[in-house]
């Protein structure tokens, strides 16, 4: 491929990354797999903030997941379409309006009719705008005519857009018609609330997609250590607020920006964009960085550690992956028929793992950091954002792959033949990009 087929490429899919809300890097880098041996666990502290901003099955929104979907242009968009296309209220955050506002019963069944007609609109126009953008995304990847397929879909999203904007405003006046004085005056509270769960997934760049309240309230610390956190989340809530508005407010201005670009095909000015958008997701960033360490300081002995270890591997989900030989030596320790000389290699086992995985996270953490910030739409189709395998990021990969494997070895050493084939084995990608594994077997 030539320099300037190279620009062309890299021009209109980093066009419709920034026209779709900055997807994560991962996202755009498509093509490359799991590496073996890892896995997608569920991360403490980031199980609400998924349901909340994902959507899940409330009000109709899809799974706006980051890493969902199709490579190519048929996975664009990601939260950021989702967050337009589903309802943007949840039935889980419209339970947050009784804590903020204090709602009678009589408010809250009356705040619950409203959401349900709410709903039962946002969702027919989410379902209508999905069923658009899968049809012109099938008819992008056969068509020569990209461009013309992207005005379409960019003037699809327009009027998504200012539909659910309408809705949306509809409803908060109908709640807050249900108000007292004393209550409305709580109402920005609880815009903060749903601009911080529904548009934080927008983040480009690791660590500023963590919500530092879905982090406190799910990581199962105690309630003195939430209680410490309290006034401190106060003040992250109205900071962050600041920079996601002006981050929201950039990305969206990009709609009308990004067709002359690419007609133009002015390579220099999309990457102009692309760091001025990632000034902004990195003061979003720094925010979560901010105030992750005063609440770490503010806990009590013994939580620090688990919320510092919950907030790295929200920031670098997957980093921090749990491996295939991390499982496994779990599942071995479980075994009803481990004698107490298999136990005690097992234990010592684990302790060396982790000992020299602990640091290649870190280094690989701080690879993928600076893949991010020194990223080039010319890398585009080189395997940017550190995913090439020459990459610095992508030796360290290779790296925890072989000490995954040289572990899984070990393992088995220790292990008979029968306690061997209950360990779980090499998860594979399944149909539809979702993943299996086989052979899982921790009831023993």
């Amino acid at each position: 491929m030539n320099l300037k087929s190279l620009k062309s490429k890299a021009a209109v899919l980093v066009a419709a990354a920034v026209v779709t809300g900055g997807l994560g890097a991962k996202a755009l880098a498509q093509g490359q797999r799991r590496p073996e041996g890892e896995r997608r666990e569920r991360q403490p502290g980031n199980q609400e903030q998924r349901r909340n901003q994902d959507g899940g099955r409330d009000g109709g929104q899809g799974g706006g997941r980051e890493g969902g979907g199709r490579g190519g242009f048929g996975r664009m968009g990601g939260g950021f379409m989702e967050g337009m296309m589903g309802s943007a209220v949840t039935s889980r955050q419209l339970e947050k309006y009784t804590t903020i506002l204090g709602l009678t019963k009589d408010q809250q069944q009356t705040v619950k009719m409203l959401h349900e007609g709410y709903s039962e609109q946002a969702r027919e126009v989410g379902e209508k705008a999905r069923e658009e953008m899968r049809k012109l995304g099938e008819e992008m990847r056969d068509s020569e005519d990209r461009e013309g397929l992207m005005e379409k879909m960019q003037k699809s999203m327009r009027e998504v857009r200012e539909t659910r904007r309408k809705q949306d405003e509809s409803f908060a006046n109908d709640v807050k018609a249900v108000l007292t004085p004393e209550q409305a005056e709580k109402w920005p509270a609880v815009e903060r609330m749903q601009r911080r769960e529904a548009s934080m997934r927008r983040g480009f760049i690791s660590g500023e997609r963590v919500d530092l309240f879905a982090l406190v309230n799910d990581n199962s610390l105690s309630a003195e250590a939430q209680k410490s956190a309290a006034p401190i989340l106060s003040e992250y809530e109205v900071e962050l607020d600041r920079e996601l508005i002006k981050r929201n407010q950039w990305q969206e201005k990009q709609f009308s920006k990004m067709n002359e670009l690419r007609r133009e095909g002015d390579f220099e000015a999309i990457q102009k964009l692309v760091e001025e958008g990632r000034e902004l997701d990195v003061k979003v960033r720094d925010v979560n960085r901010k105030y992750a360490k005063q609440i770490e300081g503010a806990l009590p002995e013994g939580e620090k550690e688990r919320f510092q270890t919950a907030f790295k591997r929200a920031s670098f989900p997957d980093v921090y992956l749990q491996t295939q030989s991390d499982e496994a030596i779990e599942v071995a320790l479980k075994l009803k028929d481990l004698t107490p000389e298999q136990r005690e290699q097992v234990q010592a086992l684990q302790a060396s793992h982790v000992k020299a995985l602990n640091p290649l996270n870190e280094k690989l953490a701080a690879a993928v950091e600076e893949a991010e910030m020194n990223f080039n739409v010319g890398q585009m189709g080189r395997g940017g954002f550190g995913r090439d395998e020459d990459s610095p990021a992508g030796k360290l990969r290779r790296e925890k792959r072989d000490l995954d494997r040289t572990t899984m070895e070990s393992l088995r050493k220790v292990l008979t033949a029968e306690q061997a084939e209950k360990l779980p084995r090499r998860e594979e990608r399944g149909g539809g990009g979702q993943r299996r594994r086989e052979n899982v077997n921790e009831e023993n």
